[in-house]
Protein backbone atom coordinates (compact mmCIF):
# COMPACT_ATOMS: atom_id res chain seq x y z
CA UNK A 1 0.00 0.00 0.00
CA UNK A 2 1.86 3.11 -1.48
CA UNK A 3 0.31 6.65 -1.58
CA UNK A 4 2.34 7.65 -4.50
CA UNK A 5 4.38 4.95 -6.14
CA UNK A 6 3.10 1.82 -6.70
CA UNK A 7 4.61 -1.44 -8.43
CA UNK A 8 7.37 -1.80 -5.60
CA UNK A 9 8.56 -5.02 -7.78
CA UNK A 10 9.49 -3.10 -10.93
CA UNK A 11 11.21 -0.26 -8.30
CA UNK A 12 13.72 -2.66 -6.69
CA UNK A 13 14.89 -3.69 -10.85
CA UNK A 14 14.88 -0.25 -11.16
CA UNK A 15 16.78 0.45 -7.89
CA UNK A 16 19.48 -2.64 -8.46
CA UNK A 17 20.41 -0.14 -12.39
CA UNK A 18 20.68 3.29 -10.39
CA UNK A 19 22.56 2.18 -7.07
CA UNK A 20 25.51 2.53 -8.76
CA UNK A 21 25.55 5.71 -10.66
CA UNK A 22 24.02 7.36 -7.72
CA UNK A 23 26.85 6.56 -5.55
CA UNK A 24 29.24 7.55 -8.37
CA UNK A 25 27.63 11.25 -8.33
CA UNK A 26 29.52 14.03 -5.99
CA UNK A 27 27.87 15.26 -3.25
CA UNK A 28 27.13 19.07 -3.64
CA UNK A 29 25.88 22.34 -2.01
CA UNK A 30 23.91 21.06 1.15
CA UNK A 31 20.53 22.96 1.13
CA UNK A 32 19.54 25.82 -1.22
CA UNK A 33 21.27 29.00 -1.91
CA UNK A 34 18.50 31.13 -0.43
CA UNK A 35 15.38 31.41 1.03
CA UNK A 36 12.23 34.05 -0.08
CA UNK A 37 10.22 36.67 2.23
CA UNK A 38 7.48 35.12 2.96
CA UNK A 39 6.37 31.47 3.50
CA UNK A 40 5.14 29.11 1.14
CA UNK A 41 1.44 29.00 2.17
CA UNK A 42 -0.69 26.02 1.32
CA UNK A 43 -4.06 26.69 -0.85
CA UNK A 44 -2.24 29.67 -2.02
CA UNK A 45 1.19 28.26 -3.60
CA UNK A 46 0.08 24.94 -4.38
CA UNK A 47 -1.77 23.18 -6.93
CA UNK A 48 -6.13 23.21 -6.95
CA UNK A 49 -6.29 19.52 -8.16
CA UNK A 50 -4.71 16.22 -6.58
CA UNK A 51 -2.16 13.51 -7.62
CA UNK A 52 -5.12 11.10 -7.68
CA UNK A 53 -4.83 7.59 -5.55
CA UNK A 54 -3.92 4.96 -7.52
CA UNK A 55 -5.86 1.87 -4.80
CA UNK A 56 -8.95 2.89 -2.94
CA UNK A 57 -7.91 2.65 1.19
CA UNK A 58 -9.83 1.51 3.55
CA UNK A 59 -8.94 0.96 7.40
CA UNK A 60 -8.86 -2.05 8.99
CA UNK A 61 -8.93 -1.32 12.82
CA UNK A 62 -8.51 -5.02 13.82
CA UNK A 63 -4.84 -4.92 12.44
CA UNK A 64 -4.67 -1.08 12.80
CA UNK A 65 -3.27 -1.43 8.98
CA UNK A 66 -4.46 0.30 5.48
CA UNK A 67 -6.26 -2.30 2.94
CA UNK A 68 -6.52 -1.73 -0.53
CA UNK A 69 -8.55 -2.64 -3.73
CA UNK A 70 -8.54 -1.40 -7.36
CA UNK A 71 -10.40 2.17 -7.71
CA UNK A 72 -13.12 2.74 -9.72
CA UNK A 73 -13.11 4.61 -12.14
CA UNK A 74 -9.45 4.43 -12.50
CA UNK A 75 -7.10 7.80 -11.63
CA UNK A 76 -5.99 9.42 -14.35
CA UNK A 77 -3.29 12.11 -12.89
CA UNK A 78 -1.81 9.62 -10.31
CA UNK A 79 1.38 8.74 -9.12
CA UNK A 80 3.03 11.90 -9.99
CA UNK A 81 3.96 13.38 -6.09
CA UNK A 82 7.88 14.21 -6.62
CA UNK A 83 6.62 16.11 -10.11
CA UNK A 84 4.18 18.09 -8.62
CA UNK A 85 6.03 19.27 -5.42
CA UNK A 86 8.94 19.95 -7.91
CA UNK A 87 6.45 21.97 -9.71
CA UNK A 88 4.87 23.41 -6.86
CA UNK A 89 8.48 24.73 -5.84
CA UNK A 90 8.61 26.27 -8.72
CA UNK A 91 6.07 28.48 -8.87
CA UNK A 92 7.12 29.66 -5.06
CA UNK A 93 10.45 30.57 -6.25
CA UNK A 94 10.21 31.97 -9.89
CA UNK A 95 6.58 32.87 -10.97
CA UNK A 96 4.67 36.59 -9.26
CA UNK A 97 0.55 36.63 -10.24
CA UNK A 98 -1.08 39.59 -11.16
CA UNK A 99 -4.29 39.13 -10.78
CA UNK A 100 -5.09 43.17 -11.98
CA UNK A 101 -3.31 42.15 -15.13
CA UNK A 102 -4.97 41.30 -18.05
CA UNK A 103 -5.47 37.52 -18.83
CA UNK A 104 -3.47 35.79 -21.90
CA UNK A 105 -4.45 33.24 -23.95
CA UNK A 106 -4.18 29.07 -23.76
CA UNK A 107 -0.85 29.46 -26.15
CA UNK A 108 0.70 32.16 -24.04
CA UNK A 109 0.62 30.43 -20.30
CA UNK A 110 2.02 27.48 -22.04
CA UNK A 111 4.62 28.88 -22.56
CA UNK A 112 5.34 30.84 -19.57
CA UNK A 113 4.82 27.83 -17.13
CA UNK A 114 7.40 26.10 -19.21
CA UNK A 115 9.43 28.91 -18.27
CA UNK A 116 9.00 28.47 -14.80
CA UNK A 117 9.51 25.00 -14.60
CA UNK A 118 12.85 24.64 -16.73
CA UNK A 119 14.36 27.71 -14.43
CA UNK A 120 16.69 26.86 -11.60
CA UNK A 121 15.13 24.27 -9.24
CA UNK A 122 17.48 25.21 -6.28
CA UNK A 123 18.26 29.45 -6.39
CA UNK A 124 14.86 31.24 -6.28
CA UNK A 125 14.79 34.47 -7.76
CA UNK A 126 14.35 37.90 -5.49
CA UNK A 127 12.60 41.08 -7.14
CA UNK A 128 9.66 40.87 -9.28
CA UNK A 129 11.55 42.06 -11.94
CA UNK A 130 13.57 38.85 -12.26
CA UNK A 131 10.07 36.56 -11.95
CA UNK A 132 7.83 35.05 -14.62
CA UNK A 133 5.05 36.82 -14.49
CA UNK A 134 1.21 35.25 -14.71
CA UNK A 135 -1.36 37.90 -15.21
CA UNK A 136 -5.24 37.50 -14.62
CA UNK A 137 -4.74 35.38 -11.37
CA UNK A 138 -4.00 35.75 -7.47
CA UNK A 139 -2.35 32.80 -6.96
CA UNK A 140 -0.91 28.83 -8.00
CA UNK A 141 -4.05 27.41 -6.85
CA UNK A 142 -6.67 29.78 -8.51
CA UNK A 143 -4.68 29.40 -11.73
CA UNK A 144 -4.39 25.63 -11.48
CA UNK A 145 -7.80 25.71 -11.02
CA UNK A 146 -8.70 27.48 -13.92
CA UNK A 147 -5.95 25.77 -15.90
CA UNK A 148 -5.66 22.37 -14.42
CA UNK A 149 -5.23 20.39 -18.13
CA UNK A 150 -2.26 23.16 -18.99
CA UNK A 151 -0.92 22.40 -15.95
CA UNK A 152 -0.89 18.62 -15.98
CA UNK A 153 0.44 18.57 -19.42
CA UNK A 154 3.26 20.51 -18.05
CA UNK A 155 3.68 18.34 -14.83
CA UNK A 156 4.86 15.42 -16.96
CA UNK A 157 4.25 11.87 -16.34
CA UNK A 158 4.14 9.58 -13.53
CA UNK A 159 7.74 7.50 -14.78
CA UNK A 160 9.42 11.08 -13.15
CA UNK A 161 8.37 9.69 -9.48
CA UNK A 162 10.22 5.70 -10.38
CA UNK A 163 13.37 7.49 -11.99
CA UNK A 164 14.27 9.40 -9.22
CA UNK A 165 17.90 8.86 -8.15
CA UNK A 166 17.15 9.31 -4.50
CA UNK A 167 14.46 6.31 -4.89
CA UNK A 168 18.10 4.29 -4.34
CA UNK A 169 18.77 5.93 -0.62
CA UNK A 170 15.59 4.57 0.78
CA UNK A 171 17.33 0.77 0.44
CA UNK A 172 20.29 1.90 2.90
CA UNK A 173 19.46 2.05 7.36
CA UNK A 174 18.57 5.41 8.75
CA UNK A 175 20.22 5.90 11.70
CA UNK A 176 18.47 7.82 14.56
CA UNK A 177 21.63 10.18 14.34
CA UNK A 178 21.14 10.52 10.83
CA UNK A 179 17.59 11.24 11.48
CA UNK A 180 18.34 14.23 14.00
CA UNK A 181 20.55 15.84 12.02
CA UNK A 182 17.68 15.90 9.30
CA UNK A 183 15.49 17.16 12.07
CA UNK A 184 18.08 20.11 12.51
CA UNK A 185 18.71 20.90 9.09
CA UNK A 186 14.70 21.25 8.43
CA UNK A 187 14.58 23.63 11.20
CA UNK A 188 17.27 25.92 9.92
CA UNK A 189 16.24 25.36 6.37
CA UNK A 190 12.54 26.41 7.29
CA UNK A 191 13.48 29.10 9.63
CA UNK A 192 15.25 30.63 6.07
CA UNK A 193 12.00 30.18 4.42
CA UNK A 194 12.97 27.67 2.19
CA UNK A 195 10.92 25.09 1.79
CA UNK A 196 12.07 21.57 1.68
CA UNK A 197 11.40 18.35 -0.64
CA UNK A 198 11.24 14.80 1.32
CA UNK A 199 10.94 11.35 0.55
CA UNK A 200 8.99 9.51 3.37
CA UNK A 201 9.37 6.01 3.55
CA UNK A 202 8.39 3.01 6.08
CA UNK A 203 10.67 0.48 3.50
CA UNK A 204 11.07 -2.20 3.78
CA UNK A 205 7.32 -2.15 5.06
CA UNK A 206 5.68 -1.44 1.65
CA UNK A 207 2.92 0.98 3.65
CA UNK A 208 4.33 4.41 2.74
CA UNK A 209 6.48 6.10 -0.14
CA UNK A 210 5.74 9.01 -0.71
CA UNK A 211 6.93 12.98 -1.76
CA UNK A 212 5.58 15.99 0.39
CA UNK A 213 7.06 19.58 0.39
CA UNK A 214 7.52 20.44 3.95
CA UNK A 215 6.65 24.98 4.13
CA UNK A 216 7.06 25.60 7.89
CA UNK A 217 8.08 24.79 11.03
CA UNK A 218 5.37 24.82 13.84
CA UNK A 219 5.96 26.69 17.21
CA UNK A 220 4.82 23.72 19.76
CA UNK A 221 1.84 26.28 21.58
CA UNK A 222 -1.27 25.15 21.39
CA UNK A 223 -0.55 21.63 19.49
CA UNK A 224 -2.82 19.28 20.25
CA UNK A 225 -0.38 16.22 20.94
CA UNK A 226 -3.33 14.03 21.86
CA UNK A 227 -5.63 14.34 18.78
CA UNK A 228 -2.20 13.25 16.23
CA UNK A 229 -0.21 10.99 18.68
CA UNK A 230 2.78 12.88 19.75
CA UNK A 231 4.03 12.38 23.09
CA UNK A 232 4.49 16.01 24.91
CA UNK A 233 7.29 14.46 27.59
CA UNK A 234 9.41 13.50 24.65
CA UNK A 235 9.65 17.12 23.02
CA UNK A 236 8.32 17.39 19.10
CA UNK A 237 9.14 19.52 16.16
CA UNK A 238 6.21 20.01 14.10
CA UNK A 239 6.26 20.93 10.32
CA UNK A 240 3.36 21.97 8.21
CA UNK A 241 3.64 21.03 4.50
CA UNK A 242 2.08 20.38 0.84
CA UNK A 243 0.97 16.71 0.59
CA UNK A 244 0.01 16.32 -2.93
CA UNK A 245 -2.75 13.73 -2.23
CA UNK A 246 -4.77 16.32 -0.36
CA UNK A 247 -4.24 19.83 -1.57
CA UNK A 248 -7.58 21.00 0.16
CA UNK A 249 -5.65 20.73 3.37
CA UNK A 250 -1.59 20.51 4.59
CA UNK A 251 -0.31 17.97 6.05
CA UNK A 252 1.42 17.75 9.90
CA UNK A 253 4.03 15.85 10.40
CA UNK A 254 6.03 15.49 13.55
CA UNK A 255 9.41 14.27 15.10
CA UNK A 256 9.84 13.16 18.61
CA UNK A 257 13.44 14.19 19.68
CA UNK A 258 13.56 11.50 22.60
CA UNK A 259 13.24 9.02 20.35
CA UNK A 260 15.01 10.83 17.29
CA UNK A 261 11.63 9.39 14.84
CA UNK A 262 9.91 11.11 12.47
CA UNK A 263 5.71 10.40 12.48
CA UNK A 264 3.43 10.75 9.46
CA UNK A 265 -0.62 11.72 10.59
CA UNK A 266 -3.19 8.89 9.57
CA UNK A 267 -4.71 9.93 6.27
CA UNK A 268 -6.64 8.43 3.74
CA UNK A 269 -3.82 6.44 2.67
CA UNK A 270 -1.83 5.65 5.19
CA UNK A 271 -2.77 4.67 9.17
CA UNK A 272 -0.32 6.76 10.61
CA UNK A 273 3.26 5.94 12.41
CA UNK A 274 6.65 6.35 12.54
CA UNK A 275 8.26 6.68 9.16
CA UNK A 276 11.84 7.56 7.82
CA UNK A 277 12.33 11.05 5.95
CA UNK A 278 14.72 11.94 4.06
CA UNK A 279 15.71 15.07 1.80
CA UNK A 280 15.88 15.47 -1.97
CA UNK A 281 16.21 17.72 -4.62
CA UNK A 282 18.28 20.20 -2.10
CA UNK A 283 21.64 18.50 -2.84
CA UNK A 284 23.29 17.76 -6.58
CA UNK A 285 23.59 14.41 -5.93
CA UNK A 286 19.72 13.78 -4.89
Amino acid sequence: MVACHSHWPNQFACLRQILLLWLLIPLGADGLAQGLERPMVVGRDTFAFPNELKWAYTYNPETGRMEHHSREPAAQFANRCVPMVRAARQFYFHAEFQPKSPAVNSEEYARLVREVLTRNPRRPERGMEKKVIIPGYTNLYDFSAAHSHLLQKAIGGSWQSYVQLSNARMVFPFSRRGQQKLNDWLCNQLSEKRPVIVHVVTFPRLALNHTILLTERLQPEGMDNKRIGASRATGVAYYRGYDPNTPERPILIWYQKEERQFYYPRTEYFEGGPVNVYQIMNTTRY
